[in-house]
C-alpha cells in the first residue's frame, strides 16, 4: 500500500497554489499580447492561463519534497532450530546402535516439524557448525558458545524453539544458561547418557607448570577420583618418554578405600635435560571400571636453560665485589665467575654481561675492554677512585668527567620519577635517599643526549644534575655507568634497618635483568606463539627476513619443513603477510615436532630451526556420567521440557501446540521521493512545451 507523505506541513500545498494563481494570472489577465488576435485565438487564453497555473504549482509543490511511503507486510514462519552435541562423551556413552537409533528418531521428528516450520540443524563441541553430527569426535563441549553462535545468528527473527540433544557435561566455555538467555524461545533438551555413577577410576587432573628450568624440581599435582572400587588397587606410574626409550620418573600402589574416594598426589621431577619433556602419566585399569581412557594422560614440559654467565672483572678485590655476587647468585638462573683484571679474559662471548669494578686503571686495562666490546657484552662499568678517568673516557662516551683532581665526593643517591627503562621497587625510592653515602670521584659530569639517568648525585644538601647512575641502550648494546663505590654499605644498612637484603638485591637483579637481554640479531628468524600446543588448535608459524640495512622484507620465498618423531616430513611454503610471512600449518597428530625453515637472498642461503610439541585434550573422557540437572534447568528456564530419547516423537506435538510458536507478521517500509519519478519530469516538460507551443503558433512570444 502506498501512501503521500510530506517533509512539510500539508497546508503549504495551498501557498504552492496561490503561487500557481498568482503567476498564471500576472501573465494573462488583460494581456496585450495576444489583443489584436482573433476571436478564436483569445479563447487560448483559457488554456495557456490552465497550463501555466497547473505547472508553475508543481513546481512549487516539488519543492515541499514529497515521497511515497510503501508498506510491504510478509508473514516471516518460525525457525526451530535443532542442535546436537558431537563430543567424545556421547560416544562414550551411548553405543553405536543407541546413535543409530537417535538419528533415525530426530531425522523423522526433524522431517515432520518440516511441515509446518522452517527447520535449521546445527552441530557443537568446541564451536558452533551447520548440519546434525556424523561421528562423535570433538575434543571439548562449549556448549555456553554454541547458544552465544544461536544468538550470533538469528537475533531479531522468528525462532520458534531450539531443540538441544546433549548429555549435559560441558568443560570450556560459560555456563549455558547465560548464553541460553539470549534467545528469546523455548528450548527442549533431549537427555543422553546416564546419571548413575559407573565403577570408574578417573585420572581427573594433572596440574603443573608448562616451562621449567634445567635442574630445578617440578611439583606435578594429580587429582583422582574413584567411583564404586572399594578395596581395589592400581598402580600410578609416570614415565618420562624420550626418543631414546621410556623410563619410569615414578611408580607407587594405590589402595582404595571407599567407594567415593579423592586423592591427591605431588610427584616431584629432576629436570635434567632441556627441550620439551615429553611424560605419561597412566592408573592401571581395574576390572569392570567403565572407561581406561580417563586413566591416563600426557603431559609436556618446556625446560629452558636460561642460567646467564656474569662476568665480574675487578682491579682488585674489594667488598662491592662480594656484596654484589652474594646478591647476585640469589637468583639461581645467573652463574657469576669473578676474575681480575691482570688474569684477562680467554672466551668473552661465553657471558652475557660484564661488571667493570673500577676498570680501566691503567693502559693496560683499555685493550681487555676492547676485546669485551668486540664480543658485543653489554658493559656495567662502576666507578671509584682507582679508576684511571682519563683512560675510561677513551673506551666509553657515555659519560664524561671533566677537572677531575683524583679526590673524591661523599654523594647520596635521588631517583629520577621519569625513569622507564625497567620497573623500580616502589618502596625503593624512598628507601635508597637514606642509604649511606658513596664515593664518587669529584669532576663536572656530562652525559650523552641518548643516555638515561636513574640516580643523581646529592651532595650534601645541594642536588645536582649529575648521574650517579645512567644507563644506554641502542640497536647494538646495552650499558650502565655506577658512579661511586660503597654498595656494600648499602646492603648492610639495609639489613640492620630491615633485617633483610630483598630491597637492595632486588633492584641489582632487575638491572642485570635488563643489562644481559641480548637482542636478537639473526637476519633470518621463525618464531611460534608457544611451543606446546593442544591437538585441536592450529600450529600457527611466524618468519622474518632482514637486508643488510636490517630492513624487513619479504621478496624471497621461504620453504619450511616439519618432522616428527617418526621421520615423516611435511614441506610447507609460508605466505607473505606485510612485510614478513606467515603459516597456518594446521592440525598436528600428539607428539614431538622439529622444523627447519630456509630461503636465500642475494645469493647468500638462511637456514633456522627448532621445536616444537602437541599434547593430547582429554577433557571428554574425564566425566563419565550425565549432567541431566543441567539439561532441566535449561528447559525450565526458557520454557520448554526435557524429553528422553524414547519420546523425541512428542516434541513436535508440543511445539505445534504452542500458541507462541506462529508465524510473524513483518511490515517493511520503503520510501521514494517524487522528484526521483522520471515521468514527472516528463510531465513538467511536456505543460511547458505545450504552452510554448501554442504561444508560437499564435504569434506570441
Amino acid at each position: 500500500m502506498e501512501q503521500l507523505a510530506f517533509q512539510y506541513p500539508t497546508w503549504f500545498i495551498l501557498l504552492c497554489i496561490l503561487a500557481g494563481v498568482v503567476y498564471a494570472g500576472g501573465l494573462y489577465y488583460r494581456a496585450t499580447t495576444f489583443q489584436y488576435a482573433s476571436a478564436r485565438t483569445q479563447r487560448w487564453l483559457v488554456g495557456l492561463t490552465a497550463l501555466r497555473f497547473v505547472g508553475v504549482t508543481a513546481l512549487c509543490f516539488l519543492l515541499l519534497s514529497p515521497f511515497l511511503r510503501t508498506r510491504t507486510t510478509e508473514s516471516e514462519e518460525p525457525i526451530i532450530l535443532v542442535v546436537q552435541d558431537e563430543s567424545l562423551s556421547i560416544r562414550y556413552q551411548q553405543t553405536a546402535e543407541d546413535s543409530a537409533a537417535l538419528a533415525a528418531t530426530l531425522a523423522e521428528a526433524t522431517a515432520s516439524l518440516g511441515e509446518s516450520y522452517r527447520v535449521e540443524t546445527y552441530r557443537f563441541g568446541e564451536s558452533l557448525a551447520e548440519g546434525l553430527p556424523v561421528q562423535f569426535a570433538a575434543k571439548v563441549t562449549d556448549m555456553g558458545q554454541a547458544f552465544n553462535g544461536l544468538y550470533d545468528r538469528y537475533v531479531n527473527q522468528n525462532v520458534g524453539a531450539i531443540i538441544v540433544v546433549s548429555d549435559g557435561v560441558y568443560n570450556q566455555g560459560n555456563h549455558p544458561l547465560y548464553g541460553a538467555s539470549q534467545l528469546d524461545a523455548p528450548v527442549y533438551t533431549i537427555a543422553l547418557g546416564d546419571t548413575v555413577q559407573p565403577k570408574d577410576l578417573q585420572l581427573s587432573q594433572v596440574r603443573h607448570n608448562s616451562i621449567a628450568y634445567l635442574d630445578d624440581k617440578l611439583e606435578v599435582q594429580l587429582g583422582i577420583a574413584a567411583y564404586n572400587l572399594a578395596g581395589q588397587n592400581s598402580q600410578l606410574t609416570l614415565t618420562h618418554i624420550t626418543p631414546e626409550g621410556n623410563t619410569i620418573a615414578h611408580q607407587e600402589v594405590l589402595r582404595l578405600d571407599a567407594n567415593e574416594e579423592w586423592i591427591e598426589k605431588s610427584i616431584f621431577l629432576d629436570m635434567e635435560a632441556t627441550g620439551v619433556q615429553q611424560y605419561a602419566v597412566q592408573l592401571s585399569p581395574i576390572e569392570g571400571e567403565a572407561s581406561a581412557l580417563n586413566n591416563r594422560q600426557r603431559i609436556f614440559i618446556e625446560v629452558l636453560d636460561s642460567r646467564q654467565q656474569l662476568l665480574m672483572l675487578a682491579h682488585a678485590p674489594h667488598p662491592d665485589l662480594t656484596a654484589l655476587r652474594a646478591a647476585l647468585e640469589k637468583n639461581r638462573n645467573y652463574e657469576v665467575t669473578l676474575r681480575y683484571a691482570k688474569e684477562g679474559v680467554a672466551q668473552p662471548e661465553q657471558y652475557d654481561l660484564a661488571i667493570l669494578h673500577q676498570l680501566p686503571v691503567k693502559n693496560s686495562d683499555i685493550a681487555l675492554i676492547q676485546q669485551l666490546q668486540e664480543a658485543d657484552l653489554p658493559l656495567w662499568y662502576i666507578l671509584g677512585a682507582q679508576t684511571q678517568l682519563n683512560a675510561f673516557q677513551q673506551v666509553q662516551d657515555m659519560v664524561r668527567i671533566n677537572n677531575a683532581n683524583g679526590s673524591l665526593n661523599e654523594v647520596q643517591a635521588a631517583v629520577q620519577s621519569r625513569f622507564n627503562l625497567f620497573k623500580v621497587p616502589e618502596e625503593w625510592p624512598q628507601q635508597v635517599r637514606k642509604y649511606p653515602p658513596l664515593q664518587a670521584p669529584f669532576g663536572d659530569y656530562a652525559t650523552a643526549t641518548d643516555a638515561v639517568n636513574l640516580l643523581t648525585q646529592q651532595i650534601g644538601a645541594v642536588q645536582t644534575d649529575y648521574p650517579l647512575l645512567t644507563f644506554r641502550q641502542t640497536v647494538d648494546e646495552r650499558q650502565a655507568v655506577w658512579i661511586g663505590t660503597g654498595i656494600w654499605r648499602w646492603r648492610l644498612y639495609h639489613y640492620l634497618q630491615h633485617n633483610n637484603h630483598e630491597a637492595i638485591d632486588n633492584f641489582l637483579r632487575k638491572m642485570v635483568q635488563y643489562l644481559a637481554v641480548k637482542a636478537d640479531k639473526r637476519a633470518f628468524r621463525v618464531s611460534l606463539p608457544k611451543n606446546i600446543f593442544d591437538e585441536n588448535e592450529p600450529v600457527r608459524l611466524e618468519a622474518e627476513l632482514y637486508n643488510a640495512a636490517y630492513e624487513l622484507i619479504n621478496t624471497p620465498d621461504v620453504q619450511l619443513e616439519i618432522a616428527n618423531s617418526e621421520g615423516e616430513v611435511y614441506p610447507f611454503t609460508f605466505n607473505r603477510s606485510g612485510e614478513a610471512y606467515t603459516l597456518e600449518a594446521g592440525y598436528f597428530p600428539v607428539g614431538n615436532y622439529t622444523y627447519t625453515a630456509t630461503t636465500t637472498f642475494n645469493g647468500e642461503a638462511f637456514t633456522t630451526d627448532g621445536q616444537f610439541s602437541v599434547q593430547p585434550v582429554n577433557l571428554e573422557a574425564r566425566q563419565t556420567t550425565a549432567n541431566h540437572q543441567l539439561l532441566y534447568q535449561l528447559a525450565q528456564q526458557t520454557g520448554g521440557a526435557l524429553v528422553f530419547p524414547s519420546q523425541v516423537d512428542q516434541l513436535a506435538d508440543n511445539i505445534r501446540n504452542r500458541e507462541d510458536v506462529r508465524p510473524v507478521l513483518r511490515d517493511t517500509y520503503t520510501t521514494q521521493a517524487i522528484i526521483n519519478l522520471k515521468w514527472i519530469f516528463f510531465v513538467l516538460v511536456g505543460l511547458f512545451g505545450l504552452e510554448w507551443f501554442i504561444r508560437r503558433f499564435n504569434g506570441a512570444y
